[in-house]
Parts: C-alpha cells; sequence; structure tokens
C-alpha cells in the first residue's frame, strides 16, 4: 500500500500543468489545485434492464402474399333426401306406322257341296246318307275322319232332326242305339235315347250297349263349324 502511494506520488509530480497524466492506459486526473487523482476504476457490471416502455404504433399492413396450393378433395358427403317429382313433360310426337302384322286365321270353312254318300241336309252341312254299320266311338271316328269328317254331334244332328227322324231310323229302337260325336266324360258319349227334337240326347258307356261291346249306329257330318 505504502508503495502504491508513493507511486502515485511520484506521478503527481511529474504531472503536466494541466494536471492530467495518462499512464498504461489509464487515467489520472487531478483536482483543481493541482493535486493528483486517483486512476479510474474498470467498468462495473451491467445494471439490471429498465421496465419496457408504452408499445409503439402498428406498422402498416405488409402486401398480399402469393395464393397457396389447392388442398386436398374432401370425404364425399352423405346422400340428400330425394326432392319433389317434377312436372310431366310434354308428349312426344307419334312415332312411324308399324309393319303390317301377319294375316290372321282364315275364316271357317265353308261347304257348298258334298261328296259322294252326304247330302246336303242343312246350310254348311253336309250329313252321310243313313246311319253307318254300328262300330265301337273311336273306329267310327275315324271311319268318319278318312272320309274328310266327323261323327255328326248333337248340334249337328238337332239341325237335321227332320231328315234323320222318324226316316231313315233301320231299327225302330232309339233307346242306346244311336251314337253322337263329342266327348262328355270319362268314357262316356253321347246317345239319342228318345225321339223327342228338343230332348232326345242321353249319355251311356262307350263300351258297354248298343249293339253289343259299345258298338252303336252314327252318321258322318263335314261342316263348316268343326266337330264339336
Amino acid at each position: 500500500m505504502k508503495r502504491l502511494t508513493l507511486l502515485l506520488l511520484a506521478l503527481s509530480l511529474a504531472a503536466c500543468s494541466n494536471g492530467k497524466l495518462s499512464f498504461a492506459g489509464k487515467s489520472a486526473v487531478g483536482d483543481q489545485n493541482g493535486g493528483g487523482g486517483g486512476l479510474v476504476g474498470p467498468q462495473g457490471p451491467q445494471g439490471p434492464a429498465g421496465p419496457a416502455g408504452p408499445q409503439g404504433p402498428q406498422g402498416p399492413i405488409g402486401s398480399t402474399g402469393a395464393t397457396g396450393s389447392t388442398g386436398a378433395t374432401g370425404a364425399q358427403g352423405g346422400q340428400g333426401i330425394q326432392g319433389p317429382i317434377g312436372l310431366t313433360g310434354l308428349r312426344g310426337l307419334e312415332g312411324p306406322q308399324g309393319p303390317q302384322g301377319p294375316s290372321g286365321a282364315p275364316a271357317g270353312l265353308t261347304v257348298t257341296t258334298c261328296p259322294t254318300g252326304f247330302a246336303m241336309n242343312a246350310t254348311n252341312l253336309c250329313q252321310s246318307v243313313g246311319w253307318e254299320t254300328p262300330q265301337a266311338y273311336w273306329p267310327a271316328q275315324d271311319f268318319c275322319r278318312q272320309r274328310g269328317a266327323h261323327i255328326c254331334n248333337p248340334s249337328e244332328i238337332w239341325t237335321t232332326w227332320t231328315d234323320v227322324w222318324p226316316n231313315g231310323n233301320p231299327t225302330g229302337n232309339y233307346y242306346d242305339l244311336y251314337m253322337m260325336g263329342g266327348h262328355p266324360g270319362d268314357d262316356l258319349v253321347f246317345i239319342v235315347n228318345i225321339a223327342d227334337r228338343n230332348n232326345f240326347d242321353g249319355l251311356a258307356n262307350r263300351t258297354v250297349g248298343g249293339t253289343g261291346s259299345g258298338a252303336r249306329y252314327f252318321r258322318c257330318c263335314i261342316s263348316g263349324g268343326g266337330s264339336i
């Protein structure tokens, strides 16, 4: 400490008239009376930060940035409810006429002349002359078919009644001996069972009666009305 004091004193004596001396980067400042002052010490540590000042005014709005890229497509939403039915549109134009359809079935057969062995006993009806030799039902049908005809049915017998009864009755006995066309049921045939135009028809077993084993007299007819 004494040595420092002596050093300072020597420096003070050698100082200039303004009382200031620079030494080894340190400053020694004298007082107003020409006395020597001490060296300036090193800078002290930084003091604590002062309180924040008030917020400055808002700066100007910056320029608009570039448009970003399009994002990914979102998931599809659920189906909405069905809207109301719209108004009916105007009727469309009529289309062109279609091609002509096929010809219809030909009209019923018209009989104008009768083959040999037949007589036209009514309009559009040829009937075999007299009763055919007794046969069972199916052979009798085949016999008439081979002549282009069929066993006369009840309607055809009724139409030609005056030509059939009583003329041409070979037996004089009506019951179960005279057969007519048609198949009214299992094993049944129509027969003439009485000489009454309004109630002459009856039924019999086609395999029983007649002249034996269901064989009966019959007539063949050719008619535009068919075999029923």
